[in-house]
């Protein structure tokens, strides 16, 4: 059994000790990175400029063996050459189906604890037609949906697709099973054009295309984080998760579908606090869903919930995405949806950093995880004063 050892005295002692590996993502052009190229489902990005944001963080913390490395096949051998201790996953992956999980089953396989979701976990997180099967599964909203594969074995019926679309009155919505960002996502008209958005998203993603009536309404956000906070230098465990950069998205005239930050940086002129008493029913609301699917699936990393009202003004659960984006708010007064949203509620982004990198600790020394056995090692010099 190991006993956990106060939080705060044990990445005070760390700082100087623990060596970490903040993991984006590589291209499968780079030498190096893939045995055989083929292709990537999900929209590539390799999240490298957000990487150096996390590494500024923890170093702004005090950790100073901080470093980061690219996904790819020699990342084992950096990682043992580097004497790695512990990793932060921020990449998408490089090439391949579930490409989100790659980095987490490597890392688990190679024994190294890390910042992220469990490789199944992120798998379905980041699989629409399977997570909102899942949803279905536990009661909470979500559209209604078909899959539709090129082949005929898997393309919907024409009367399911008029299902959808006497549900929509109209409308339909085309993406891509797995994907981010907005990439590929097409608003359609009616159903009768719903071969030809198939063709071309599956023409970019090789891979099962989701289509499911388009949500009229408002389209609202929040980051549900593991249930632990730093304040003033001190870590608190809370009896619930936490909720953080409550925001509705504000859409320009004739925007049906949230443009890629890809394409349209966000700032704070496309986002909307949501604030109590205003949006009392809304935060509640959010708040129940984003809990219980945190409990359910026993989340150690955060996620974004993304949510938009059907035509009635009934909120529907449209994804929940495994790895927001946590780049830094710039000076201009852009940056990602949480970094806005912690601005609103006083909260900084290294108080953020700090809590989930503490909270992956708290799991390893409460749960005896292997891989955070080398961490009493790191702390022997402590080991009284932590009681260790």
């Amino acid at each position: 059994m190991i006993p956990r050892p106060d939080l705060d005295y044990a990445l005070e002692s760390l700082e100087s000790k623990l060596s970490i590996a903040v993991i984006h993502g590589a291209s499968n052009l780079k030498g190096g990175s893939v045995i055989h190229r083929t292709y990537n489902p999900r929209s590539w990005k390799s999240y490298g400029s957000v990487a150096r944001d996390l590494v500024g963080s923890l170093r702004r913390l005090g950790f100073t063996r901080v470093r980061r490395m690219r996904e790819g096949m020699d990342l084992p051998q950096l990682l043992r050459e580097a004497g790695i201790h512990m990793a932060w996953l921020n990449t998408g992956g490089i090439q391949g189906h579930g490409a989100m999980c790659h980095a987490a089953a490597s890392l688990e396989s190679l024994g190294i604890p890390y910042v992220g979701h469990r490789p199944t976990v992120a798998a379905l997180l980041d699989d629409k037609p399977l997570f909102k099967q899942w949803l279905q599964g536990i009661g909470v909203p979500t559209a209604p949906f078909a899959v539709w594969h090129p082949s005929t074995a898997f393309s919907p019926s024409k009367r399911r697709l008029q299902e959808l679309e006497e549900l929509s009155g109209g409308p339909l919505v085309v993406k891509p099973a797995s994907g981010r960002a907005s990439q590929h996502v097409h608003w359609i008209r009616s159903a009768d054009q719903a071969r030809e958005a198939v063709r071309w998203v599956y023409g970019h993603t090789r891979d099962r295309v989701l289509i499911e009536p388009f949500l009229p309404g408002r389209e609202l956000c929040i980051t549900v984080a593991p249930p632990i906070q730093r304040l003033e230098h001190r870590f608190q465990m809370t009896s619930r998760p936490r909720f953080l950069a409550p925001i509705e998205r504000l859409f320009d005239d004739e925007e049906k579908i949230f443009t890629s930050m890809d394409v349209q940086p966000i700032g704070i002129r496309r986002v909307q606090a949501l604030t109590r008493p205003e949006h009392a029913v809304d935060l509640q609301w959010l708040e129940s869903v984003g809990e219980r699917i945190f409990n359910e699936l026993q989340l150690s990393a955060l996620i974004r919930l993304d949510v938009r009202e059907d035509r009635q003004g009934h909120l529907m659960v449209l994804e929940a995405n495994p790895k927001p984006d946590l780049a830094v708010c710039k000076a201009n007064g852009e940056g990602s949806l949480i970094a806005l949203g912690l601005k609103e509620q006083g909260e900084s982004y290294d108080e953020l950093i700090a809590s989930l990198l503490a909270y992956r600790l708290a799991l390893g020394f409460d749960f005896c995880l292997p891989s955070l056995a080398v961490i009493p090692d790191l702390l022997t010099d402590e080991g009284d004063h932590l009681g260790l």
